[in-house]
């Protein structure tokens, strides 16, 4: 089947590590789009960044809490802070190993 095509409009990627080209100018842009449409998680792999909106977008309610539960692929859902944390339990409880979520800004 082979690999995954990979996106080349970069504001429409919720994962930018599926851009053919991923510089500092297309990350910048990308980003810059994101947060005009209030999408302020953007996955880089397994890394995710986090852009501050400076005010409520109702992001951390209970319901979208649960969306995010047992998500097996990252991309059945748009990026969030929950996606991390529940791919983090998920390891945790399978393989019985501690888990590191590392936070920088």
């Amino acid at each position: 089947k082979g690999a995954r095509p990979r996106s080349t409009h970069a504001a429409m990627a919720d994962d930018l590590a599926e851009l053919e080209v991923l510089n500092d100018d297309v990350l910048n842009d990308c980003l810059r789009q994101r947060f005009t449409e209030n999408k302020i998680y953007t996955f880089v792999g397994d890394i995710i960044i986090a852009v501050n909106p400076f005010m409520m977008l109702g992001l951390y309610t209970e319901e979208m809490s649960y969306r995010y539960t047992n998500v097996f692929n990252k991309t059945e859902q748009p990026p969030h802070l929950y996606a991390i944390a529940d791919k983090a339990f998920q390891s945790l409880m399978r393989n019985s190993q501690a888990q590191v979520c590392v936070i920088s800004g």
